[in-house]
């Protein structure tokens, strides 16, 4: 049996693998130790969980970073929009007319006449 010892773990690799977003097993595979021996080291050694979280915290960094970026630019509409939702407090309401009355199936029907009257007249405008 293969005794594996703490001191084989590169710590730089440790983190780069942790921050790439690589989880405990998929790290301890590609370090060729032990899933249950990685684990027991990381449980007892405060430097090793460090490292993790380190790696973790720069990877969530990254993509934060990103998703700001796209937010602001307004290249991506829909990351502005769950930016404003998520840290700006927004949400979104919907106006509700009065006739609550109306059947689902009747509502359905006059959106969908409602919206081919539209494409009616835009055919007409276009001709």
């Amino acid at each position: 049996m293969a005794r594996y010892k703490r001191e084989m773990i590169n710590l730089k690799q440790l983190e780069e693998y942790s921050a790439a977003g690589l989880n405990i097993p998929q790290i301890a595979a590609l370090m060729h130790i032990p899933k249950r021996t990685f684990d027991r080291w990381i449980s007892k050694d405060e430097k090793l969980k460090e490292v993790m979280e380190r790696g973790r915290a720069k990877a969530l960094h990254n993509v934060a970073a990103t998703a700001y970026q796209l937010a602001v630019s307004g290249e991506c509409p829909a990351m502005t929009m769950f930016y404003l939702k998520t840290r700006g407090g927004w949400r979104e309401t919907h106006a509700v007319d009065g006739n609550v009355n109306m059947k689902f199936s009747d509502y359905i029907m006059e959106i969908i006449s409602r919206d081919r009257r539209d494409e009616e007249e835009d055919i007409k405008k276009i001709e």
